[in-house]
């Protein structure tokens, strides 16, 4: 029997923005009227993650394929294992890689050397 896992990511929280009235994830649109900022408004998020978010895909997937958090812990455990695995540590250290990767490739399509053939053809 083959079991389909809804790609659903769940597993993440919802990136807010401050609004007007509000704040409102950058994500999926959900958005919360509050007078509170957005580092304080937690909500779980119902969409993918943003592309330069490369440890929240990493994860999304681990949990596709059947691998999450407790269960890789509950693996460490049955192993004798007892020292942390730093899944949020790497997760963020991934998420820190891909926001300077992207910002990276938006500078270099910026200045317009991204898909050309340098000299050649700025000589024509």
């Amino acid at each position: 029997m083959i079991v389909i896992f809804p790609l659903r990511c769940a597993m993440l929280p919802c990136k807010f923005s401050q609004q007007t009235d509000g704040v409102k994830c950058v994500r999926c649109g959900h958005s919360e009227i509050t007078h509170h900022p957005p580092e304080r408004v937690h909500a779980e998020c119902m969409a993918f993650p943003l592309s330069d978010e490369w440890g929240h895909w990493v994860a999304l997937f681990l949990a596709t394929v059947g691998l999450r958090k407790e269960t890789w812990n509950w693996i460490r455990r049955r192993l004798g294992l007892i020292e942390p695995c730093n899944c949020d540590g790497r997760e963020a250290w991934l998420n820190t890689l891909g926001g300077r990767a992207v910002t990276a490739w938006r500078r270099i399509k910026a200045s317009g050397w991204a898909g050309s053939n340098s000299q050649v053809d700025r000589e024509r």
